[in-house]
Parts: structure tokens; sequence; C-alpha cells
């Protein structure tokens, strides 16, 4: 297929860090690099994960939020190994629906290939952007944390603990980075599958009736595979993914309250410097829910797209084609494209209404009690 083609680079970045994709026809030395280092990253976070657990007493507020905020990162990057393991099936069932989806393109093909020329540019602006703002603000804390030693100042952490968390936090970063690289393909589909029906309008009093019941059937089997593109992404980011976005309200929280503490404590300087350990993790929080926000948006184009065709050429369809149209329509009805975290949270802009209701809540229980 192209598409692996043209993201093969990020998806051997992905494997890199133990997040194992799998794809049709692997080499050996894929599946090895895979396999090794998801083995690796499993081992890496129990072992942490164990002596955080068993050694780490903390005593102080600041100590408490780094200690919650360790064991989350290790525990979503537990399940994120895991979980990439288990879900081979559907990884490749993934992969199984797309080649299916291509196989009834027929003169789209060069659409399809325009398109996905055009997905490979916009997840590589959005992953460099994503990962540019991680690097640059973990080497900022990195250097204000050395700094903070060497003045005897460690109210928020320590560079030991940096050190230990940091492979963690990147690895829950990378999986929001792969989970926006498949909602990217679904939407490419989406968008095609949107231009075939407003090709279809356009050239529907022209098609006689048994060349529009092929059209009908080309495009209700396209959107059963979509809604199975859809349904395969859910089942490989459930409960990983569920995982890193309430780690994500932990780290968010924890930031507003190192942000209270230098207020209280008159520590203005460093504000500033706290305020920006919000960008990576807010970024990655409005790409995830923005992209799968635009997907859903997508999808109900069709059902609108779907009906005005139908009202358009009322007077003009027979009984059975007009019952084609309906059959259809219930079908998208029931096939309804919806983005989800855990099987408990649709992935919307909606979400981040909740994460900063979350926030704030949080926030008046650290102050009360730390």
């Amino acid at each position: 297929m192209e598409l692996l083609k043209l993201l093969n680079s990020y998806f051997n970045f992905f494997r890199f860090f133990g997040i194992c994709i799998q794809t049709p026809d692997s080499s050996n030395r894929t599946k090895i690099l895979s396999y090794c280092s998801s083995i690796f990253g499993l081992l890496y976070s129990s072992i942490l994960l164990f002596s955080l657990y068993v050694f780490d007493k903390p005593i102080t507020g600041a100590g408490i939020v780094n200690y919650l905020q360790g064991i989350c990162f290790f525990l979503t990057h537990i399940t994120v190994m895991i979980e990439t393991l288990a879900t081979r099936k559907q990884q490749l069932q993934f992969w199984n629906f797309l080649k299916k989806i291509e196989y009834l393109y027929g003169d789209e093909v060069e659409e399809v290939k325009l398109k996905y020329i055009t997905c490979k540019r916009i997840v590589a602006r959005k992953f460099w952007i994503l990962l540019g703002f991680t690097v640059a603000v973990e080497t900022t804390l990195f250097a204000i944390l050395i700094t903070n030693r060497s003045r005897g100042n460690e109210d928020m952490s320590d560079w030991e603990t940096w050190v230990a968390y940091i492979l963690s936090v990147l690895v829950g970063r990378i999986r929001h980075l792969s989970h926006l690289v498949f909602l990217e393909i679904l939407k490419v589909h989406l968008e095609i599958f949107n231009n075939s029906l407003m090709e279809l309008k356009g050239k529907f009093n022209c098609l006689n009736a048994n060349s529009l019941i092929e059209e009908l059937n080309s495009i209700k089997f396209r959107h059963t595979y979509i809604w199975e593109l859809c349904q395969s992404i859910n089942s490989c980011f459930q409960l990983s993914q569920l995982l890193n976005f309430f780690s994500y309200y932990l780290h968010l929280t924890s930031i507003s309250y190192f942000v209270y503490l230098r207020i209280v404590y008159g520590k203005f300087d460093m504000i500033l410097t706290t305020i920006i350990l919000l960008f990576p993790v807010f970024s990655h929080i409005f790409a995830i829910t923005k992209t799968s926000d635009d997907v859903q948006m997508e999808a109900q184009k069709s059902t609108h797209l779907l009906q005005n065709l139908m009202q358009n050429n009322k007077d003009s369809l027979n009984k059975f084609l007009k019952n084609c149209i309906i059959d259809l329509s219930l079908q998208m009805h029931h096939e309804r494209i919806s983005i989800t975290i855990g099987k408990l949270f649709v992935l919307n802009l909606a979400l981040i209404t909740a994460i900063f209701g979350t926030i704030a809540t949080y926030f008046v229980i650290y102050i009360q009690f730390f």
C-alpha cells in the first residue's frame, strides 16, 4: 500500500520507543525492533514503578505531587507496551479494511494518491511541531532543575527524578502522536468518501438505474469499511490513551500547583519558567482533540450530503432507488463515526472543557491539603 511507504519512517520512530506498530508484510528486522523495544520498555517501567512504590516515601506536598505523577507515568508506559503488543490482530485488521477501501476506489486512485501525499505533509507538520515543543521544554526543564540544585532550591523536583521519568513521559506523548497519525488516515478516507457523494450528486441525472445502484452499493461498502477503520482505531487506543489523558490531567494540575507555590512564597521570577511546562502538554491535548473533532465533523457531513442528494432528486427517483438511499442513510446512522478513549469519553473539543473543570477541582483540593 502506498500509504505504508509514505508513513513508514514515522512508524519506525514509534517502534523505537516501544510502540509496537503492526503492519502487513513487516520485515524480520522491523519485528525484532518492535518486540525488543516493547519488552525493554515494559521491563524498564515495571522496575521503576516497583522501586518508586517501595523506596519513595514523600512527606512534602511537592513530593506527593511528584510521587503521584511518577506512578501515572510508569503505569501509562506499561499499559502502552502491553496494549500495542496485545492488539496485533486489531492493527492488522485496520490495514486489511484500508486495502478493501482502496480496492473500491476505481477511477479515484489518482485522487487517493494526492490525498495520501497531503496526509503525509499534515502528519509531518504536526509531528515535528509537537515533538519540537516537547524536546525544547523538557531540555529547558532539565536546565532549570540543575540550576535549582546549585542554588539549593528543589521545591519542584530534582534532575535525578527527571531522568527517571523522562522516557515514560516521552512514550506517553509519542503515543498521542501515533494516535494522531491514524486519525489523519481516517480523515483522508472520509474526505474522499464525501467527495464521492458530491460527485454522485452532480452526475445523478446522467446515470441510469443500474449505474446508480452500483454507485450506491459501492458507497455502502465503503462506509462500512470506514466505520470498521474507526472501530479498529478505538480498539487499539483504549486503556493506554485513557491513562495517558489522566496523566495529562494530573500533570497540568501539578504545574498549576507549583505556580501557586511560586506565588505564595514570592518566587515570581520562577513563575514564567513553570508556566512554560504547560505548553507541550496542552499542545498535545489540543492537537489530538482537534484532529478527532475534525474527523467526526467530516463524518457528519456524509449524512447531510446523502440527504441533500435525495432531496434534490426526489421527483426523479423510483421507489427502489429511494429505498436504497433510505437504507444507506439508516446504515450511516447506525455506523456512527465516533472517536472514543476507553469506551468512556468521546474525544472532541468538548473534552478540553472537562479537562479544565478537572484541573480546577484538583487544584482546590491541593490548596486545601498542601
